[in-house]
C-alpha cells in the first residue's frame, strides 16, 4: 500500500449527517445558525466537503482568520467574487445586492473558525442579515470559545452582541460524536480490517460514556469519539505499520 497516493476515505458518521442536515437546512430556509465544539470534532472537514459538493448552487466558504471588520470584508468579497470598494459602508450594500442577487440559488454563506473573528467583523452580520432576510442562510462554526463570545458579550451587554445572538436563534449546536460501530467502518474503508486493531484504535482514542436514548426511548450509555483528527492519525499510523511490515516481508 502506498501511502502517499492513498486519500482518506469519508464515512456517513452521526457528526456528518447532523452537521450536513444542518446545512442544508440553513441553505434551503435561509437560516442563520452556529456550530460550537471542540477542536478536531470534524466540523471543517464536514463544512469544506459541503461547500465542494454545493459550490454551483450558491455556497460559499470562507475559513477565517484574527480579522477585524475591514480584513473580513476584503475576503468576503473574494469569496464571493466581487469588488471591494474603499469604504466599508459602500462595500456591505454591494454584498447585500450580491446576495439577493442570486437568490434564486437559496445562498448559503459558510464562514469556518468564526471565533477567530474580531467583535467588529462580526458585527457585519447584522446588516447582512437585515439586508437579505428571508435571502440568504449563514452558518458560523468554530471551537466553544465562539459560543461563549456570544453569551458573554449579551451577559455584559455589549454592542450587537444581542442582536447577533437574537439572529442566530440564541443557540450553538454540538456534534453528537462517533460510535464504535461507526469507528469501526472509518477503520475499515481506510484500511484497517483486522477486529482486534480497529478495537485497540478506539481505545485509545479514549472515548467518553455518554447517556443516549435508545429507539425505544428508554437510556442507555454508550461510548463515543469525539477527536476525529486523534482518530485520522492513529489510523494513518497504524497503515504505516502495515505498510513497513509488507516491506521487510518483501
Amino acid at each position: 500500500m502506498n501511502l502517499s497516493t492513498t486519500t482518506w476515505q469519508v464515512v456517513e458518521t452521526s457528526n456528518i449527517k447532523m452537521v450536513s442536515n444542518l446545512l442544508a437546512a440553513a441553505k434551503s430556509q435561509s437560516l442563520f445558525m452556529g456550530i460550537s465544539d471542540i477542536a478536531g470534532c470534524g466540523k471543517s472537514c464536514i463544512t469544506k466537503l459541503f461547500a465542494r459538493n454545493y459550490a454551483t448552487q450558491g455556497v460559499f466558504y470562507l475559513e477565517c482568520s484574527n480579522w477585524g471588520r475591514r480584513d473580513f470584508l476584503t475576503f468576503l468579497c473574494e469569496s464571493v467574487g466581487i469588488e471591494r470598494k474603499v469604504s466599508d459602508a459602500h462595500t456591505i450594500p454591494l454584498i447585500v445586492r450580491f446576495f439577493n442577487d442570486h437568490a434564486s440559488l437559496k445562498p448559503l454563506l459558510i464562514l469556518d473558525e468564526a471565533d477567530k473573528l474580531k467583535s467588529a467583523a462580526l458585527q457585519v452580520l447584522i446588516p447582512l442579515y437585515n439586508g437579505c432576510e428571508g435571502q440568504l442562510g449563514v452558518m458560523i462554526s468554530g471551537v466553544p470559545n465562539l459560543e461563549k463570545q456570544f453569551k458573554t458579550g449579551v451577559l455584559r451587554n455589549r454592542q450587537g452582541y444581542d442582536e447577533l445572538s437574537s439572529r442566530f436563534g440564541r443557540r450553538f449546536f454540538k456534534l453528537p460524536g462517533t460510535q464504535r460501530d461507526e469507528v469501526f467502518e472509518i477503520c475499515r474503508v481506510n484500511g484497517i480490517v483486522n477486529k482486534k486493531t480497529q478495537e485497540a484504535i478506539f481505545k485509545e482514542c479514549e472515548p467518553s460514556s455518554v447517556v443516549i436514548k435508545d429507539t425505544e426511548g428508554k437510556e442507555v450509555i454508550v461510548q463515543k469519539v469525539y477527536d476525529m483528527r486523534r482518530l485520522r492519525r492513529i489510523v494513518e499510523r497504524e497503515l504505516l505499520k502495515i505498510k513497513n511490515k509488507a516491506i521487510k516481508h518483501e
